[in-house]
């Protein structure tokens, strides 16, 4: 209906791309209306009780739990896949009841606007009504939050310290739910469509862009909602976190460890390596690049909204592959498979609408993208379920929390679907996982393996002269190899000035061992010559760009460690 015949009539509502779908039926729609808010606000409840006693795990073991990290992506997998009604697109009905469980489970703020049917305002209004819904629902959340923690402080059950920590990692938790919906929102304010030389608001084309009416709710509702939410949480949060990381507050080994940032920012920042705690910001932009993109570009057809997007999505992989930001191996790993299906989903909508009869997919086509949908998603929750239980389990320990406890079991009753056998040596389980951080790797001696800045992999200083020269903490001094090799000519030197490198477990680093009396230094005497490594057959030394030091390798039996005479029979 309206002018230009872009709009539902009363009765009916939009659903993927432009086609009317019409409402339940009266009194079906309001109930339909309460359980999915009912379904939205549990999850959204559990998440921020999830979140909150995750990051305050952070303070007792030193990480985020295993599940809620994995939790994280697969939040943000679903909120990607979700973003698929926005694209101009003719889908299945099967798949469009699967985009909307997801939209459902991921993005609480996409349900709160859903108020087509229970509305007899303009369409202008109810435009204005969404925008205005979008950008109060985190405050009106965070003031609920508030309350509930103040009631808690008054009642004595905790501190005042520690309810506001508690409070700010609520409200990291909801302002990141909410991100995507927000995000989506504002966009929809800019987004004009050109007809006839007249500009006219995409989402309701009875009304001229930036003229009164358009301009008022723009000031109103989009502008705020940009500069406080859209670009005002991931700058700042971009911020805070650089300053917190440069000033050692995240690390709990820092003299400067601050615990009460961690239970903050924990949600967001727990699970990466110390050189990417900011990544989230990453994540964030990613999704406002998704949904800026699907929004702004409607009016340049529906191949150019996909092929952005996939742009978008092999970038995102790209830098995930290549900087492996997670600690955890299997989180990496997680994200990957994330961002692959959302790719080849979007890439497999796009050739299923190529051959689009009209408004209408073939029926082969139809059921081709409902089966590869489907399959392609089932198969990310499978290996993402199975990876989250086996993780969970090996990496808590002796942890008998309700979550671990329940991991445990479900793998016993589904170790032939989860294609893994439980070993009950819990301890050998936790080792197991902490061998795939890069926390684990460097304190169990197994270095990850990467290329020396020079290209150098083992370099022989057996023949070389040593001299003292000043630097090293604590004071002491390290040693340095001359330039100059000591000539093939020279006398060998006897047993008291030969020393063999040795490695401190306790001061991880080098030092030297006198060959004849055992004596010990941080630094080769002068006159003194450094031995060649003995090492058995099948070892190399090698160096770890990441650590920055020298490791041992043997690469038949996939063995590190840190120091030579953990190597079997050297000398």
């Amino acid at each position: 209906v309206g002018p230009l015949c872009g709009m539902c009539e009363k009765g009916a509502r939009h659903g993927t791309g432009r086609e009317c779908v019409p409402c339940p039926e009266d009194g079906a729609k309001e109930l339909q209306m309460v359980g999915i808010l009912l379904l939205a606000s549990v999850a959204l409840i559990y998440l921020i009780y999830d979140g909150v006693v995750g990051a305050g795990n952070i303070e007792e073991t030193g990480e985020l739990p295993f599940h809620t990290l994995a939790l994280r992506t697969l939040i943000s997998y679903l909120q990607v896949a979700s973003m698929i009604q926005l694209y101009e697109l003719k889908l299945p009905a099967a798949v469009e009841g699967l985009i909307a469980v997801e939209t459902v489970a991921s993005s609480a703020g996409d349900t709160m606007v859903g108020i087509d049917c229970v509305t007899t305002a303009s369409r202008m209004g109810v435009f204005v009504a969404k925008q205005v819904i979008v950008c109060l629902a985190p405050i009106v959340l965070l003031c609920a939050l508030a309350l509930f923690h103040a009631v808690r402080v008054l009642a004595g059950r905790v501190k005042k310290p520690v309810a506001v920590d508690q409070f700010v990692a609520g409200s990291m938790v909801v302002l990141n739910l909410l991100y995507p919906t927000l995000v989506k929102r504002s966009a929809r304010m800019f987004s004009c469509r050109n007809i006839g030389g007249r500009s006219f608001v995409d989402e309701v084309l009875d009304v001229e862009c930036w003229k009164s009416e358009h301009t008022v709710a723009y000031l109103a509702t989009a502008l705020p909602g940009v500069v406080i939410y859209v670009v005002g949480f991931p700058a700042m949060l971009l911020v805070v976190l650089l300053r917190l990381k440069k000033r050692g507050a995240l690390k709990k080994d820092d003299p400067k460890y601050d615990g009460r940032w961690v239970l903050r920012l924990g949600f967001l920042f727990a699970g990466y390596e110390d050189d990417f705690v900011h990544w989230e910001s990453i994540v964030l932009a990613r999704k406002a690049s998704l949904s800026a993109a699907a929004v702004f570009l409607a009016n340049r057809g529906t191949t150019v909204q996909v092929v952005v997007a996939v742009l978008i999505l092999l970038v995102c992989l790209f830098l995930q592959m290549k900087y492996q930001p997670l600690e955890h191996d299997w989180h990496d790993l997680m994200e990957e498979r994330s961002l692959m299906s959302s790719n080849l989903i979007l890439i497999s909508c796009l050739l299923a609408n190529a051959e689009r009869q009209g408004n209408e997919l073939t029926l082969t086509a139809s059921i081709v993208l409902s089966l590869f949908v489907f399959i392609i998603t089932l198969l990310f929750l499978w290996t993402t379920a199975r990876l989250t239980l086996i993780g969970t389990a090996m990496s808590s320990g002796k942890d008998k929390s309700c979550c671990v406890s329940l991991a445990i079991e479900c793998l016993r009753r589904l170790q032939c679907c989860c294609l893994v056998v439980m070993d009950e040596d819990a301890e050998e389980l936790k080792r197991a996982s902490f061998a795939l951080t890069a926390k684990g790797r460097h304190t169990m001696g197994r270095p990850r393996p990467v290329a020396d800045p020079g290209n150098i992999a083992m370099i022989d200083l057996g023949d070389k002269e040593w001299t003292m020269m000043p630097g090293g903490s604590g004071g002491q001094q390290r040693g340095a190899a001359t330039a100059a090799s000591a000539s093939s000519s020279a006398p060998t030197p006897n047993k008291k000035n030969r020393w063999k490198r040795r490695y401190s477990q306790e001061d991880d680093d080098e030092y030297f061992e006198n060959v004849g009396n055992g004596e010990v230094s941080w630094a080769i005497p002068e006159g003194g010559v450094l031995e060649a490594d003995v090492l058995p057959k099948g070892w190399e030394r090698r160096y770890s760009a990441e650590d920055k030091k020298y490791y041992y390798e043997n690469e038949m039996e996939g063995r590190t460690v840190w120091d030579a005479d953990e190597t079997d029979g050297a000398v």
